[in-house]
């Protein structure tokens, strides 16, 4: 296995993601990370909190403290499964191999193309984004420690908790 890709969301980006891509790069000479649905303002609510430039700084930041070299590409949300998929198909190599957990991902790609990620570490970024909204410090041991800064000089929690909708 030559080229991975890694596709999504981070918001935040988590220990869970931090993992998958350590266990990826044992397998590959190179390592492509693709940001899904970035919005490139603002749009503040609770399941995207985070720009597309602030997904790229956290990952970047982290990548770097890895000692991973991966390339970072973005992906619109475009709506359409089969218009989105094609889009990504464009940005990588033929022979790339899409690591996943998410259910959607590998149907669209196949069983063929896609290896699933085994969750050894157990976190959603739903449950992370709730906790922020509650000012729950705990939020933190479940993101990289050097993204703490960021997330914090992001205001996250400021954000999610101006939502109000971390119990709904």
């Amino acid at each position: 296995m030559k080229t991975a890709v890694f596709i999504g969301r981070f918001q935040p980006l988590h220990n869970g993601h931090v993992q998958a891509l350590r266990e990826i790069s044992k397998n590959v000479t190179k390592i492509i990370i693709i940001i899904g649905t970035p919005k490139n303002k603002r749009n503040i609510d609770f399941n995207n909190p985070l720009t597309t430039a602030e997904r790229k700084s956290i990952l970047k930041s982290v990548l770097k403290y890895l000692k991973l070299n991966a390339k970072i590409k973005v992906q619109r949300d475009v709506g359409i499964n089969s218009i989105w998929k094609k889009e990504i198909e464009e940005k990588i190599p033929k022979n790339a191999v899409i690591f996943s957990g998410n259910k959607n991902v590998i149907s669209l790609f196949g069983e063929k193309r896609t290896v699933r990620i085994k969750k050894k570490v157990i976190v959603s970024g739903t449950l992370i984004r709730k906790w922020m909204a509650l000012r729950k410090s705990k939020w933190k041991q479940f993101v990289p420690k050097k993204t703490v800064p960021l997330l914090t000089k992001f205001r996250m929690e400021e954000r999610l908790s101006g939502q109000n909708k971390a119990g709904s």
